[in-house]
């Protein structure tokens, strides 16, 4: 179960044994430098081999876990150092010394990761026997501490990394199951990122979709290429723009948002795009339909009221000939009537011209 769980920490190292970094080529070559050995090493230990992660006068990339010294080294607390091959009953018999690496002085320290697990060591390696000082081993193994801080520090920040990583993931999971589209272009004007709805537009007006670093202005109609350039400047200054567009008989809003890396720094800018199509089509036909009602306001205005008006005007007529008694008071009933209803038919066209006026606001 350890060696699975040590297994499991040199994993979340991420050793790419294809491309090393520099950082573990620097460290080998001033291992060597400093005690003066022709050979360095940086091993990771797996299941059955020994990977040469980084190395110094070394020809090989891997060799069996059961023929390196590396195996022995990571059981020990403290660094191996075996000055003559020979003269070690067990370094003896090893093929590293036996074959034809012949190597007869080897310096080990074990790399510790994750505060726990060995993953293999920092070693120096020379072909004759070598005596090396405490000082010197005192002097190696401040490197090899210096290593493992960097491998813990490394490994930290691949946490950070895939942390981010799954975070960013579930972020563009989350934009691409909006109706909008959303799109980050920079300050050279490419496409860095653009959502599935984003994709589904480009596609409906263009028959294709930008990849990342695409020219954003080859997913502008050209007859709009004026209008953008004059609105990517005032993004860039920092303003926040909102047009309006109609292709292919549908419409869509633009709302183009300048975006920050600092207080005063723009790097690009974010397009969302919000189809209205169906509340276009709407507010056309309320408009129609505030046109009947106009005319029909414009009749009673001018059709219902002079009627009532006539009325009125006779009613008045009436009462001043008229010296009193029954008539007189039926012309003044008639009067009053007819008021009563000339304010209700201005009362119902204030209202109505009210509602079209909300109506014509909400529309704008």
């Amino acid at each position: 179960m350890e060696e699975i769980l040590r297994i499991q920490a040199i994993e979340e190292h991420g050793f790419d044994y294809n491309k090393p970094s520099s950082a573990f080529e620097n460290i080998v070559n001033l291992a060597a430098e400093m005690l003066g050995f022709p050979m360095a090493v940086i091993t990771v230990i797996e299941t059955n081999e020994i990977n040469i992660y980084a190395s110094k006068g070394v020809p090989v990339k891997h060799i069996p876990r059961e023929a390196g010294f590396c195996d022995t080294a990571i059981e020990k607390d403290s660094t191996l150092y075996i000055p003559d091959t020979l003269q070690n009953e067990l370094a003896s018999k090893n093929s590293l010394v036996t074959g034809p690496f012949k190597i007869r002085c080897y310096l080990g320290y074990p790399i510790t990761i994750s505060d726990k697990y060995r993953m293999g060591t920092l070693a120096l390696l020379d072909q004759k026997p070598r005596e090396v000082s405490p000082e010197q081993i005192a002097q190696f193994e401040r490197l090899g501490a210096i290593l493992e801080d960097y491998l813990e520090n490394r490994r930290q920040e691949l946490i950070q990394v895939e942390k981010t990583e799954a975070q960013l993931k579930l972020f563009r999971q989350f934009l691409d199951s909006t109706d909008d589209a959303i799109s980050y272009v920079d300050k050279n004007w490419r496409t860095q990122y653009i959502n599935q709805a984003g994709k589904d537009i480009c596609r409906y007006i263009f028959g294709k979709s930008p990849d990342p670093g695409d020219y954003s202005f080859d997913y502008i109609l050209p007859e709009d290429h004026a209008d953008f350039k004059v609105a990517y400047k005032k993004v860039f200054e920092g303003e926040r723009i909102i047009m309006e567009k109609t292709v292919k008989e549908k419409t869509w809003t633009l709302t183009l948002d300048p975006v920050y890396s600092g207080p005063n720094e723009i790097v690009g800018l974010v397009y969302t795009v919000s189809e209205i199509t169906d509340r276009v089509t709407r507010l056309n036909q309320l408009n129609e339909h505030n046109k009947i009602l106009k005319q029909i306001a414009w009749e009673q205005t001018h059709l219902v009221r002079k009627p009532v008006a006539n009325i009125l005007g006779l009613c008045q007529l009436l009462f001043g000939k008229l010296d009193g008694g029954k008539e007189k008071n039926i012309a003044r009933n008639l009067k009053i009537a007819s008021e009563e209803l000339d304010s209700i038919i201005r009362n119902s066209i204030d209202n109505l011209e009210s509602t079209l006026d909300v109506q014509s606001k909400m529309k704008k």
